[in-house]
């Protein structure tokens, strides 16, 4: 390794290692039964229908959602 510079006083090192957590979404309607759920599938019927991103985890998908045409979120 190799230095390139000082190190900051203050600072929490390392910094990349907070830049690369994953930014998850939650399922919706999880979140209306008071789980955090994440979610792996987003239904575009019901998000063009709502005007915003409806994403749902596979047990809803799987229940709620199986008529509607879904995507598969890729983290």
């Amino acid at each position: 390794m190799e230095v390139i510079g000082l190190r900051e006083r203050g600072v929490k090192y390392p910094r990349v290692v907070e830049q690369n957590k994953p930014r998850h979404r939650y399922c919706s309607d999880c979140k209306t039964e008071g789980k955090r759920e994440i979610a792996t599938w987003i239904c575009l019927d019901c998000s063009n229908d709502k005007g915003r991103d409806v994403s749902v985890c596979a047990e809803h998908v799987a229940s709620e959602h199986e008529e509607h045409y879904a995507e598969e979120i890729v983290y």
